[in-house]
């Protein structure tokens, strides 16, 4: 005797997930990045694009008082910028999905 098999849907997944897709920068554009302050509320500083590429060396956001590039184990888009009125000697990457446009 010959049983019957149900039919089964195919299961979607829980949660839908979207890609997270980074701001488009280019060289001339303006952005701000969150910078950690002990003891008080985190602050975002104005940042200059200087370019973009992709790349796994970047800084970590919040940026602490001693920005270092770490390498990391993803390719990704990154923007070169420089903090206004700070240090505007050092050219730093950010990861794109951690800069907020601003529009002067």
């Amino acid at each position: 005797m010959a049983t019957k098999m149900k039919a089964t849907r195919p299961t979607k997944p829980a949660i839908a997930v979207e890609p997270v897709l980074a701001p488009v920068f280019k060289f001339g554009d303006y952005c701000t990045i969150e910078q950690h302050r002990f003891g008080a509320n985190n602050e975002h500083y104005h940042h200059k694009v200087i370019g973009t590429l992709k790349s796994t060396v970047w800084v970590e956001v919040p940026v602490m008082y001693n920005p270092q590039e770490n390498n990391h184990d993803e390719l990704v888009d990154v923007v070169a910028c420089v903090c206004e009125g700070v240090d505007e000697r050092h050219i730093f990457r950010y990861r794109a999905i951690d800069c907020n446009p601003l529009f002067k």
